[in-house]
């Protein structure tokens, strides 16, 4: 490592840059979490909904309506409903669509100011994912700036928002916890040098690791919570052993003795 630092600098340049450009594609391909138990009686009645009801979709979900100002009864309301329903209908991967006033819907149209219209989503966990995130974007395009607010909610959609609140909670986490950790190296090494070491190779570790999980991605399928669980416990562990190395040679050490010699 010490003598050949420059072939071992350069190789690890390159892994990290192409790691760092990988990361995209994994972002894309993760998969809502399942929060299912296996053999349940729940899993078993989606699993018959999907393979007895397939107009029904894999998933059901719901869209919901509400007004501060117009009830159900008035004629913007309506047509507002109308063009969200129609433009979900027209979208990939949804198996139907009943709007408020369908036959079958009537019993839970609520009154006053508050509307549902539900909706079958087909496909696997990720698909299902993507498209209701998709969906959630259809959905407020079509609402526009109306009085009447909607909002695509199910599974799918509630684990999207999900993972959302979950990394944007990581990046504010380390945010705060990297500085904090920057300054306790530094009391703790007395070096502005050594203690940017740690940082250094906890960046390039996450980093690569996101890159092995990216090409993985081609195989098997992932867990959004994964990205997490990899920071959290890939930042620990490269500043703790980084810690190790910087105090096994301290300042002025020679990390290449004679042979011979200790």
């Amino acid at each position: 490592m010490a003598r050949r630092r420059w072939w071992v600098l350069s190789f690890w340049a390159v892994i990290f840059v192409a790691s760092g450009l990988a990361y995209p594609h994994l972002i894309s391909t993760l998969a809502a979490s399942d929060y299912s138990v296996t053999g349940s009686d729940s899993q078993q009645v989606t699993q018959l909904l999907a393979s007895d009801f397939p107009s029904a979709g894999a998933e059901q979900d719901v869209i919901v309506f509400d007004s501060d100002t117009l009830t159900i009864k008035d004629k913007e309301y309506v047509q507002a409903v109308d063009r969200v329903v129609k433009a979900v209908r027209d979208e990939p991967g949804v198996t139907s669509v009943l709007g408020p006033t369908d036959p079958g819907m009537q019993n839970v149209l609520s009154r006053g100011s508050a509307a549902v219209a539900s909706l079958g989503l087909a496909g696997d966990d990720r698909e299902r994912g993507d498209r209701a995130a998709d969906l959630q974007d259809v959905v407020r395009d079509a609402a526009g700036d109306s009085p009447v607010h909607a909002y695509l909610t199910g599974y799918s959609p509630t684990a999207n928002d999900l993972t959302e609140v979950e990394n944007a909670d990581v990046e504010h986490a380390e945010s705060i916890g990297i500085p904090i950790a920057f300054l306790v190296l530094l009391i703790a090494l007395a070096a502005l040098v050594a203690s940017f070491v740690p940082l250094i190779t906890a960046l390039v570790s996450l980093t690569t690791t996101f890159g092995v999980l990216a090409v993985l991605t081609t195989v098997t399928v992932f867990d959004a919570f994964l990205l997490s669980i990899v920071t959290m416990i890939g930042v620990g562990i490269s500043i703790d052993y980084s810690l190790f190395i910087l105090f096994r040679f301290p300042r002025g050490a020679d990390p290449c003795p004679p042979r011979g010699t200790r």
